[in-house]
């Protein structure tokens, strides 16, 4: 948030001794703004939102699951990298596995289940449900979305 406050002041480009206008890069502070509540939202759904252990576990092992299963679509040239890959490939195998295990999850509907084991760590749930979830005033964050789409 410090760089986007940084860009909200501006800047003023010097070429070949022309002094350009003033301008605001909103671009980028739209995109550290949405990256910074992106990885609010994130951490306060997995480790702060849910009061349960049991579902805290289950939100934080999916996490963890999507992470092993989006770098398994990385190619990797590396030996050291194919390696890496390998065993990232048996812990998302064995993540499955211990999810599957959970009550948090059983309970689940099939729809939830499915996005979970895909990698989808959300299970479904938009930005904007995590949002509320966090607290936030579901006015406020619908207002801001469409401000920076």
């Amino acid at each position: 948030m410090i760089s986007a406050r940084h860009l909200i002041q501006g800047y003023q480009l010097k070429l070949q001794n022309k002094i350009y206008e003033p301008k605001i890069d909103i671009a980028s502070i739209a995109i550290l703004t949405r990256a910074a509540m992106e990885t609010y939202l994130t951490f306060n759904h997995v480790f702060v939102a849910e009061e349960d252990d049991k579902k805290r576990e289950l939100r934080f092992l999916s996490w963890d699951l999507a992470g092993y299963l989006e770098r398994a679509s990385f190619v990797a040239k590396l030996e050291e990298h194919v390696i890496l890959k390998e065993k990232e490939i048996e812990r998302a195998q064995n993540r499955i596995k211990q999810i599957k295990s959970l009550d948090a999850f059983n309970n689940l509907n099939s729809k939830r289940q499915k996005h979970i084991i895909d990698g989808n760590w959300r299970a479904g749930f938009t930005w904007f449900d995590l949002a509320v979830e966090a607290g936030f005033n579901p006015d406020f964050f619908f207002a801001t979305v469409q401000i920076s789409l």
